[in-house]
């Protein structure tokens, strides 16, 4: 079965959904392989509230394993993520001296999925996509990729078109924005998203 490694976005994007949880219901049913980077678990989740609680919940299930460089055993996986991680440091522009920099979770993910031969990244940042396939060849499966995957395993995930539709638009919310700046882009963002999912993800057959 493909391995898997999450990335913060998805999960805050699935982990915050109001309604139900479908940090599990989708998640912990992509793959039983599934893996999380202890930078992005301990970091970059650490106050995101309601997903970070059902995130500690799967990881205490058995259902995600936290990882970190300490889980690299040979030499040649120490190796392969020293040499992908210092090119994604120049792709993303990250600040080494900054131990919270931005895109470092990414990066990270990406190393170690390289060093451990993971198929999948499961992340919404679209340069993460671009550079995990030039860096690690690793696929990247992101919030479109998963809605198509819901419609094409509707039983199997036992989610109706409404909810999959409430759950890829939640994010663009006007009511959950953090402010007046926030509550406009979310408006403006929310009608480009809702014609994506008709038109694009989940069309419905004549």
């Amino acid at each position: 079965m493909c391995r898997y490694i999450i990335d913060a976005d998805i999960i805050i994007k699935l982990g915050n959904y109001e309604h139900e949880n479908y940090l599990d219901s989708i998640i912990s049913k992509i793959s039983e392989n599934l893996y999380i980077h202890e930078y992005v678990y301990m970091h970059e989740i650490r106050e995101c509230g309601k997903a970070k609680n059902r995130l500690d919940d799967l990881v205490r299930a058995g259902k995600i394993r936290v990882m970190s460089e300490n889980d690299l055993i040979t030499e040649e996986e120490k190796a392969s993520y020293d040499i992908v991680y210092s090119g994604l440091v120049n792709d993303f522009g990250i600040d080494k001296a900054d131990t919270r920099g931005k895109n470092k979770g990414e990066a990270m993910s990406i190393a170690m999925a390289a060093a451990k031969q993971y198929k999948y990244l499961i992340s919404d940042d679209k340069d993460a996509k671009i550079y995990a396939k030039r860096r690690a060849d690793v696929e990247t499966l992101n919030m479109n990729g998963i809605i198509v995957m819901l419609k094409n395993n509707q039983k199997y995930f036992n989610i109706s078109r409404k909810d999959a539709k409430s759950l890829y638009l939640y994010p663009y919310n006007p009511n959950v924005a953090r402010n007046l700046e926030e509550k406009i882009k979310f408006t403006k963002a929310l009608d480009r998203m809702k014609k994506r999912f008709d038109n694009e993800l989940w069309v419905v057959d004549d």
